[in-house]
Formats: structure tokens, sequence, C-alpha cells
């Protein structure tokens, strides 16, 4: 099995603005060669979550070249090669725009989403993130970090291939209905599912993670402010994963939750990935507590130091 793994980081919300590029190059089931370019985004704007997940500022980016620079080292691990990305319509959709951006011509290539590939290989698991998906497997990698992601996306995608006895990516994407996407200077066809395909198996709705935690004692602290509330989460939090936080809440006697509604006493703000807001500035759930506020719910938002300061710190679990 041959592919290129490819990730992008971008330094704002433009598509345009990659500041970072990290391949791995995969011969025979086996990374053989990595490399990795940091760039000078287009425009020069720094996001401030970009900056928080990425770790790539303006000081250290200053001096970097531009995509238009880099490319020419760039393409050959490209034109006409597997390509492989979590969330490809992400990553594709950041090459076409910055080659438009520079007037550089499409390589020819063939893709596919590891993402939607998991959906059909990976069961019972809480989502099917890179992280989620890279502990499952026992892969140890520094998150948002390009090579970092590009060596765990390869990994990934070796591990779905030959799990279903397949040792080629086209094979491997007919068995499970995905229609490999395509880039080339003449079209441009996603990776997707190909419709009205039968069903082999009825799917069945696992229960939400929330609904998944049980309290680990009786004994709860019922001055605690999370003490028969209902707490739900927005973003990532930096010191504690979903599951960690959620066990806390039940340990204090709190309800946790996965979505907003009128009865949601408290929505703790995380750390927000600008990929997932569609266009807007806040979450989804922060919009919809910020409206429930407004209507007098009582529902408070707090921030990711307040949570710890109500429970207590991260070790208090």
């Amino acid at each position: 099995m041959n592919l290129t793994a490819i990730d992008f980081e971008t330094a704002n919300g433009k598509r345009t603005s990659a500041c970072s590029l990290g391949i791995a190059v995969v011969k025979d089931s086996q990374i053989v060669e990595t490399k990795y370019w940091l760039i000078r985004p287009q425009p020069f704007e720094f996001n401030y979550f970009n900056v928080l997940l990425n770790g790539l500022t303006e000081k250290q980016l200053r001096d970097k070249p531009l995509f238009s620079e880099c490319w020419n080292e760039i393409q050959p691990y490209l034109e006409n090669q597997i390509v492989v990305a979590h969330n490809a319509s992400f990553d594709i959709s950041v090459l076409v725009r910055t080659l438009d951006y520079y007037d550089l011509p499409f390589p020819n290539l063939d893709y596919i989403c590891s993402y939607r590939a998991s959906q059909k290989v990976f069961k019972n698991v809480i989502n099917y993130r890179l992280d989620t998906l890279a502990h499952c497997l026992g892969i140890h990698f520094n998150h948002h970090n390009a090579l970092e992601d590009a060596k765990a996306t390869a990994k990934i995608l070796i591990y779905m291939v030959e799990s279903l006895g397949h040792d080629c990516i086209k094979d491997f994407a007919e068995s499970i209905n995905l229609r490999l996407g395509r880039l080339s200077n003449h079209d441009h066809t996603s990776c997707a599912y190909m419709r009205n395909h039968p069903v082999n198996q009825p799917r069945t709705k696992s229960l939400p993670l929330s609904k998944r935690i049980a309290a680990a004692t009786t004994n709860f602290d019922e001055d605690n402010e999370f003490y028969g509330k209902t707490v739900a989460l927005t973003g990532a939090l930096n010191g504690l994963s979903r599951a960690q936080a959620y066990q806390v809440i039940a340990n204090l006697g709190g309800c946790p939750a996965d979505n907003v509604t009128m009865k949601t006493d408290y929505l703790v703000l995380g750390v927000q990935d600008y990929r997932l807001l569609n266009g807007h500035k806040q979450s989804a759930k922060t919009r919809k507590a910020i409206r429930y506020a407004k209507k007098g719910t009582g529902i408070q938002i707090i921030s990711e130091e307040n949570f710890y300061n109500v429970i207590g710190g991260i070790d208090s679990e």
C-alpha cells in the first residue's frame, strides 16, 4: 500500500492562510519519509484560537517562505499519488484555495478522507476525531502539529485498510462504498459515500457520552455548586478530556449533559476549533446558552478556569 498523508495548519479563518504542512510518505504500508514546512501565511493575520491550537505565531513565521516558494518541493509528493487527510474536505480545500491564490496549477491526485472511512471501520468510539482514533490504537502524537498529524493519519489509515484484509486503498474504499476524491486542473470530485448502496446491517445508535458516565461515589458534597445541577461543555478543555470532565461532574452529584437545553444550569467554555464553527464566532451551544440566558432560564456560562475553581482543581477527581 502506497500513499501520501498530509495535514495543513492555518493561521486564521482563511483557507489561503496555510502556515504549516506536514507530509508522511507510505511505501509498502510503512512510513518511509516525512517532510515539514513552515509557511508565511496569506493574509498575514493570526487568529487567537489558531495560535492556541498549533502554537505558530507571527514571530515564528514572519521570515518563512510563501507557499508559492515551497510548491516546487511539495508538488512531487502529491503528483499522481493517492493522498489521505483526516477531514480531507478541510485540507484539500486549503490546498485548492492556496494554489488558486498564487495562480498555480493543481496536481493530479486521488484522495481519501480517513475521517469518513473511520465511520465505517471503528465501532463504539465516542467520535471520529484524529486524537480519539489515535488513542484507541495507542498512537502517541502531538496533536495540531502538522507533521505529527500527518503521521498519525497515515498510521490510522494503514490500520483500517489492513483490518479489513486489503492491501490497496482503492479496494478498501470500494469495500466500504467510499468514492475516492479526485483533484486535477480539469475537475475536483469530493470524497464521499456512494448513494443507493444496500445496507448490510442496521445501525444501532449508541448512548451519548454523558449518558455513559456514572458517579463513582454516593457521598456527594452537597455544598458544591455543581451538586444537583446540569452541566454542559463546549470546546476542548486544556486540562481534562471530555470524559474526565463529565466524570468529575458526576462525582460531585451533578448531571453532565452533551447538549444545552432550557434545563441546563452551567455551560463551560473550552477552546473552540474554528474549523467546526461554520463561520460563527461562537459554538452552537454557546449561542443557544446566550439565548436562554436572555430568556431568564438561569443558565450560567463559565470559563474553564472557573470550572476548575468549582471542582477544586484538576486533581479533584
